[in-house]
């Protein structure tokens, strides 16, 4: 079973791939987005400050990561390491409903961190 990324996942990669400067083409290529729904998750960020446009030397428009982006990609590599085999244990047919609780706890944790709730 394929397991979808969620929001803070696909922001995550946004600003992975936005590091070294990347065009919009790109960085929906490398995200694996669709045009409309990268370019929601761009406008996004863009509008919160983690993503800034800025023109190279050959007239190509490239995404650049902030430092405020860069301290919520630090963020989330944290939350990352922190939940790392989480989706493991829930793929288990065993789980029980305090765990699905506790679960759902942590996305809500996680969901607060980050600004979201």
């Amino acid at each position: 079973m394929k397991l979808r990324r969620d929001s803070t996942r696909l922001i995550y990669e946004i600003l992975s791939l936005a590091g070294s400067g990347v065009s919009r083409y790109r960085l929906m290529c490398g995200v694996n987005l669709s045009f409309p729904l990268a370019d929601n998750y761009i406008s996004f960020l863009s509008g919160k400050g983690h993503l800034k446009l800025a023109p190279d030397d050959d007239g190509i428009t490239r995404y650049m990561i902030t430092a405020k982006g860069e301290r919520l990609l630090r963020f989330l590599r944290e939350i990352q390491d922190e939940l790392d085999g989480l989706f493991l244990v829930a793929q288990q047919p065993s789980l029980s409903p305090i765990n699905r609780v506790q679960l759902r706890n942590v996305d809500e944790n996680v969901d607060k961190a980050i600004g979201w709730r």
